[in-house]
This record gives structure tokens, sequence and C-alpha cells, in this order.
């Protein structure tokens, strides 16, 4: 069954293709949802930024984080744990079951929506994707 289509700034459970590999990441991890689309088949595809909660405090070119100091915006992102986005690592994934999944606490349905990009981030996170051209 495929999931309704997320909007750009939701954050998302993927299981981001590894690296090395470009094969399905084994553990789902956070990303942020930077653009939505449809291919030809009719899958929805989406443009996705790498998340991840280690060294959050070690931001990099075209990453930002979003912490539990950052208060209504953490608890709207559905995030447990502070994470940081990569905008440098994003690549586009179609939005079915092989890359996405439900979080074990889904607030927003049987869909892998975990929250949403606060207003109050959107500067950071424009100055983390200009960074990264």
């Amino acid at each position: 069954m495929p999931f309704p289509a997320p909007v750009p700034g939701a954050i998302v459970w993927c299981r981001f293709p590894e690296r090395e590999l470009r094969t399905r990441g084994i553990k789902p991890r956070p990303g942020l949802v930077l653009a939505v689309g449809d291919s030809k088949e009719g899958v929805v595809m989406v443009k996705i930024a790498y998340g991840t909660s280690r060294k959050v405090a070690d931001l990099h070119r075209g990453e930002f984080a979003i912490t539990p100091a950052d208060g209504e915006a953490f608890r709207v992102s559905g995030l447990s744990l502070a994470t940081k986005f990569n905008l440098t690592d994003a690549t586009e994934l179609p939005y079915t079951e092989k890359w996405f999944s439900v979080a074990r606490n889904a607030r927003h349905g049987q869909a892998p929506v975990l929250g949403f990009l606060h207003a109050s981030l959107y500067k950071r996170a424009a100055a983390a994707l200009a960074a990264s051209s």
C-alpha cells in the first residue's frame, strides 16, 4: 500500500541509501524531505537529506541541527534525539515501503512522517542549503 505523499519540510523515517553501495540502508533514520514530485510510473519521488543523531554539535558545510534547545521546533519535528541534517548528502528516492517505514510511535497516521520543519528553523535550513551548493 503506498503512503500518502509527504510535503517539503516533512521529517520522515527513511532507510537512507548506504553511501558506498547506494543500496537500502540497514537501519531507518530521520530524513528531511527537500522536494516532492512524480515519476513517469506514477510513483511519488522525494528528494531527501540524510539525518543522524551522531556528532550533532560538529556541524560542517551544508549541515544544520534540530535539538531539544529549539523548544517547540524540536517538538514539532517529531524527533526523539538531537539530529543534524546534511543537505549536501541528499538523494532522490521513490516514496515506497522499500525506502520508508512507519515509526514505532507514529503521530501522523500510518505514514513515515515523524513531524515537520518548524518555521523558526527555515533560515537555519536555508543557510545550510545555500552552503551545500
